[in-house]
């Protein structure tokens, strides 16, 4: 492999005698609600049980700055979009190297990358789909249908999603199924309790009080 790809020699033995060894490939590691789940994914798999492995068509971000300060391997392809075909064929150049059990893909682009790459070699690929894709992405659907065939299952984090993929896809609703994201409730265990941050912010003890988080961009 050259420079920028990992040599697995190292690991090479691990990943063959890991029976569950789990290729999670997503489009990009930027700052995002799909690549906070990879990165839930990967540090949070019991390693006694799997054996997580990172890729990106695009391996740049904070995401995949956070993930290697925590020793976990991120595979860079290089392509930061779709039309870098050469992401497939790097992608199976890692995958008949490592033989993962399976590969987990996130978002359209790796979605479709992981697909070609994994069906010539017999490796299995599930999809996960977070979000209702409003903006005007008609090739997102029929890249989506086209290549399902070598897809197992479709994962949604929400019955909305569910519905809305099958609907612009087409596909049969035995094809999806809905799995909703997971938290680490331990990350919330040192918030102040309900009352002392209502009193820090001087809210009244009966007031309703609304609050939503999301990033500034036109998608939200």
């Amino acid at each position: 492999m050259s420079r920028g790809e990992l040599d697995f020699r190292e690991n090479r033995l691990q990943w063959h005698v890991m029976p569950h060894s789990i290729l999670l490939l997503i489009t990009e590691l930027r700052l995002g609600g799909a690549e906070q789940v990879v990165y839930d994914l990967a540090l949070g798999l019991d390693r006694a049980r799997f054996l997580p492995l990172v890729a990106a068509l695009d391996g740049r971000g904070v995401f995949a700055d956070r993930l290697r300060a925590a020793n976990q391997e991120v595979v860079d392809l290089r392509s930061p979009t779709i039309l870098h075909l050469g992401a497939i064929g790097r992608l199976r150049r890692v995958l008949r190297e490592l033989r993962p059990a399976l590969v987990h893909t996130h978002l359209i682009h790796a979605s479709v990358v992981g697909r070609l790459a994994a069906r010539p070699l017999g490796i299995p690929t599930v999809a996960s789909w977070h979000i209702q894709e409003r903006r005007f992405r008609p090739w997102h659907f029929w890249l989506d249908r086209w290549t399902a065939r070598w897809c197992a299952r479709e994962v949604c984090v929400s019955r909305a999603v569910q519905r809305f993929q099958q609907e612009r896809t087409r596909l049969p609703e035995a094809h999806f199924r809905v799995v909703p994201n997971g938290l680490d409730l331990r990350r919330f265990a040192s918030l102040p309790s309900r009352q002392d941050l209502r009193a820090a912010l001087g809210v009244p003890a009966a007031a309703l009080v609304l609050g939503a988080l999301g990033r500034v961009d036109r998608q939200k």
